[in-house]
């Protein structure tokens, strides 16, 4: 037996293509559709911790879908994970903003233009599109702070859930398989 101390489980970083780009293809599958339930429910939904949860919920999804995938798709590179993440979470964050343009605006394109949006995003800044029950509607560098929680929440969890998978759980190279059960050796 050897008194030399065990080296530490570090993941290779080996991936396959599939394993990256499938989570965003399918994110990109999924929030076309979400992003509009997702956009009518924070619309019609009068409460805020509600609406919290709803954007919550909606990153977790776009966070499980492409943590799965990207354990199907044996990604062991930490970095990647979490790009890929991040990735479908800025995919559901864009067709949430699609989902709410057509939700105020009638008679709009199916699809919004990336462009499009950031001509819209000046006039809500200043004119915004929903209120509060105490007065109109919230304008200004308070809608523009409800914005960025609400792009922290949901690329901020899309991204973390894959990365977390990848950190946390060993994968044995030798029969490509994600191990279940984590042993501490003591080095």
């Amino acid at each position: 037996m050897s008194s030399e101390p065990l080296e530490a489980y570090r993941h290779t970083g080996k991936f396959t293509l599939p394993g990256v780009l499938l989570p965003v293809l399918v994110a990109a599958a999924l929030a076309y559709p979400l992003g509009i339930v997702y956009s009518l429910l924070i619309g019609r939904i009068p409460f805020i911790y509600v609406n919290v949860l709803i954007t919550l919920g909606y990153g977790l999804l776009f966070g499980w879908v492409s943590s799965r995938l990207v354990r199907a798709g044996k990604v062991r590179n930490t970095a990647l994970a979490l790009l890929v993440g991040a990735l479908a979470g800025f995919i559901g964050l864009y067709f949430d903003w699609n989902g709410h343009l057509r939700n105020i605006m009638q008679g709009g394109p199916a699809l919004y233009s990336p462009s499009e949006i950031r001509g819209v995003i000046p006039f809500l800044y200043d004119h915004g599109s929903w209120g509060l029950k105490s007065g109109g509607n919230v304008t200004g560098p308070a809608l523009a702070a409800v914005w960025l929680a609400e792009a922290v929440i949901i690329v901020g969890v899309a991204a973390y859930l894959p990365w977390r998978f990848v950190s946390r759980t060993p994968f044995c190279e030798q029969d490509q398989v994600w191990l279940h059960e984590r042993k501490v050796v003591d080095t």
